[in-house]
């Protein structure tokens, strides 16, 4: 079955290659604002800033998951693939 919709709510107006349909991925931080400082040294770019969310968090040894307070940020590498960072809200990693 194929999607008739074109990338997700985080490419408009960025990158979209027909002939490959990724346009993001995300990886679980530490420290969303760290991550993203070392990723802009390194030649990404801030696409959304570190906000406040609420995130899942994986219960390792368990079958459910719970939603908590956390943190996302988006940035994009040098080819325009946003990448999505999720962690812990500032409070519970300080």
């Amino acid at each position: 079955m194929r999607s008739e919709r074109i990338g997700s709510q985080f490419s408009v107006g960025g990158y979209h290659d027909p002939k490959n349909p990724l346009d993001h991925f995300g990886f679980e931080m530490g420290d969303v604002d760290a991550s993203v400082t070392k990723l802009c040294h390194a030649g990404g770019k801030v696409k959304v800033r570190p906000y406040n969310c609420k995130i899942i968090i994986h219960q390792k040894g368990t079958a459910y998951d719970n939603w908590e307070d956390g943190r996302a940020a988006f940035v994009a590498d040098p080819d325009g693939i946003w990448i999505e960072l999720l962690g812990p809200s500032l409070s519970r990693h300080g």
